[in-house]
């Protein structure tokens, strides 16, 4: 059975470190390392992680929602800055009511698996748990199958950059929380089954019944911490 955790960065350094380990393998494995930069402190707070284990407890994807932006932007602004129109556009938004989807990554043994997809699942329903309007990712448009079906689109007048390296074309997408307009139904219903759970607190939450996710339906159940998120201040 597989497990969905949801954690807050720094409540439990264990994982903080293999999280930060397994997104350097697999941007690694795709030849960009050097997108996956060590998060400085200015950028550490109101941060929640979100992983995936497999049967045997061991890793197998994750992301981080990072709930507030600060005096040093979302994460994604430090590269943005090399691109002065979007990095506008996407400051913008960035100002009231959103979060930022980053640091996604997954396991070669779960290419195929629907992993990253409830990856994406979940990171949309935790920033509806926090309470956001917004949810925002700098991603290169070879993510755009698991994107899409969240309900997230590029933004419209913006040509894709060169990003991370010249080999790869990266926008910025974003979806609004409150309707998940853009959304398949399937995906819908379930970010918003996931939100509920996570609100309530749940500490088990089976997933097997509730949706087809990408390739058949996996046997799920959802982790956190017991306690219901609190809403997050931009």
């Amino acid at each position: 059975m597989r497990e969905l955790e949801l954690v807050p960065l720094g409540a439990r350094s264990d994982l903080d470190e293999a999280f930060a380990r397994s997104l350097r393998s697999c941007y690694g494995a795709h030849g960009v390392a050097t997108a996956a930069t060590p998060l400085p402190q200015s950028q550490r707070e109101q941060v929640q992680l979100v992983v995936v284990r497999d049967a045997r407890g061991a890793l197998c994807g994750g992301a981080r929602i990072h709930a507030k932006r600060g005096m040093s932007g979302f994460p994604a602004e430090r590269a943005l800055a090399a691109f002065p129109q979007l990095y506008m556009r996407f400051a913008a938004l960035a100002r009231n009511g959103s979060v930022e989807l980053a640091a996604m990554w997954t396991v070669p043994e779960a290419k195929r698996t629907g992993v990253a997809r409830l990856l994406a699942q979940a990171a949309m329903a935790t920033a509806i748990t926090l309470g956001k309007r917004t949810v925002l990712t700098f991603s290169h448009q070879h993510f755009e199958h698991v994107l899409f079906p969240i309900g997230m689109r590029p933004l419209r007048g913006v040509a894709p950059v060169a990003f991370p390296t010249a080999a790869y074309r990266s926008r910025v997408y974003t979806a609004e929380l409150s309707s998940l307009r853009d959304a398949t139904s399937e995906d819908r219903d379930l970010i918003r089954e996931i939100a509920a759970r996570f609100s309530a607190g749940a500490a088990a939450v089976s997933l097997h019944q509730l949706a087809e996710i990408e390739f058949g339906q996996p046997s799920l159940t959802i982790r956190t911490g017991g306690a219901p998120l609190r809403r997050a201040v931009s």
